[in-house]
């Protein structure tokens, strides 16, 4: 992993999840170095290099794990699943995703799922939902 800012690539095809996603992680203190590619298909050709973490969708998660440099550990790759289904949340994390949350839940879950899947203690999030009044 990298030193400095985690870096993650979200590979989320919807605009508005995708730019909600980057804009949680900017105000989180500078801990995160946010680049986005348009479709899975580009990951060979568009990541950065070396990314830390991936967020995919749901429905992109088998194509990414085709997609991923041999070195790049599948259990760094956190999914956005459609709605809270725990069908969904067990197939993802089955197949070796490091963390899932649902769209809905993406605002007070992201930070502390990005950690999970990292393994790591980046510490309170001070956006989570409830803490918001």
């Amino acid at each position: 992993m990298s030193t400095g800012p985690v870096r993650v690539v979200v590979v989320v095809a919807h605009r508005g999840m995708r730019a909600l996603i980057v804009d949680l992680l900017a105000r989180d203190s500078g801990h995160w170095m946010v680049s986005t590619i348009d479709s899975v298909a580009e990951l060979d050709t568009q990541t950065p290099n070396d990314p830390d973490l991936l967020v995919v969708d749901t429905a992109d998660f088998d194509s990414c794990c085709r997609q991923l440099p041999v070195h790049f550990p599948i259990h760094h790759v956190v999914v956005i699943g459609p709605e809270p289904d725990l069908a969904y949340r067990q197939a993802a994390l089955s197949r070796g995703a490091g963390a899932w949350l649902s769209r809905e839940c993406v605002a007070g879950e992201l930070h502390d799922c990005l950690c999970s899947a990292l393994v790591c203690t980046c510490g309170p999030n001070p956006y989570r939902s409830k803490d918001l009044k």
